[in-house]
């Protein structure tokens, strides 16, 4: 199965070099990590031929396939209505998880390099027992904790 995504995404991808698959096994199922070119990120969703972007942010942009539409419909119009560019001017992305580089990739702008384990939450909830928290963190290894229903799921008896 890893093969068969590895040959599909790399068909579909702008820069196939830069495709990898990562095959892991869970409990009862095998989990599939793909990761591509920024580029590409909406490529593999998207039929052969089709125009295809990583981010619309204007009409010009519209018709082709796109992760991230930013300030489309955000006038509480039809999508096809575009603000006119506050949105892309206010859009604060400081810290990015990058799968091509593997890394969080940070606003050279912005000095501060800290998260915080929540934006709403104080403290660590005390369902999560002794289970780690924050359970996903892009920075730790691994990046991706157990949560508790998963927990309480995985032993329920069968």
């Amino acid at each position: 199965m890893k093969e068969l995504v590895e040959i599909i995404a790399k068909a579909l991808a702008d820069h196939p070099d830069e495709v990898r698959v990562k095959s892991g096994e869970g409990a009862q199922v095998t989990v599939l990590e793909l990761q591509v070119h920024p580029e590409d990120l909406g490529n593999v969703l998207v039929a052969s031929g089709a125009k295809r972007v990583s981010e619309s942010t204007s009409r010009a942009t519209l018709g082709a396939a796109a992760v991230y539409r930013i300030g489309a419909g955000s006038l509480g119009g039809p999508i096809e209505a575009f603000d006119d560019g506050t949105a892309l001017r206010l859009l604060f992305r400081h810290a990015n998880f990058d799968n091509v580089s593997n890394a969080v990739v940070y606003d050279p702008a912005v000095a501060r390099r800290d998260l915080p384990d929540s934006l709403y939450l104080t403290a660590k909830p005390a369902f999560f027992g002794s289970l780690r928290w924050p359970w996903v963190d892009p920075a730790g290894t691994p990046r991706v904790g157990i949560l508790p229903a998963k927990q309480r799921f995985d032993s329920m008896p069968r």
